[in-house]
């Protein structure tokens, strides 16, 4: 019985994961694109990128979301990012969704962005 909850869990959470990538990930993406250049966003997917790939090597444990974010924000600042907050958390939330609808062993494209 244990098991079928699971299962159902699972499958809850891969709706809610997909529902986040239709529909607030594009979201986020106009508001980036809105509020900063076309050089300024390739330059924060890049060093987002690094950053999170780190995060994720550094924390290998699965419960330690806010952990990753905050060391690729600490990250971030550290490399003179000039970026607000919110496009920051931004950024982060939709290249780890990317990576989560592709794929975490895939080569992020600009496409991202």
């Amino acid at each position: 019985m244990k098991q079928e909850y699971f299962e159902i869990l699972i499958s809850v959470l891969k709706i809610i994961l997909m529902l986040v990538t239709i529909y607030v990930v594009p979201k986020l993406k106009n508001f980036i694109e809105e509020n900063t250049t076309a050089k300024q966003r390739q330059e924060l997917i890049n060093f987002a990128n690094i950053a999170i790939k780190i995060a994720e090597e550094y924390y290998k444990d699965k419960n330690k979301g806010k952990e990753k974010k905050d060391f690729v924000i600490e990250w971030l600042n550290k490399a003179g990012i000039k970026a607000t907050d919110e496009q920051i958390n931004n950024i982060i939330d939709m290249i780890v969704a990317w990576y989560n609808a592709n794929g975490w062993n895939k080569t992020i494209s600009k496409e991202v962005i």
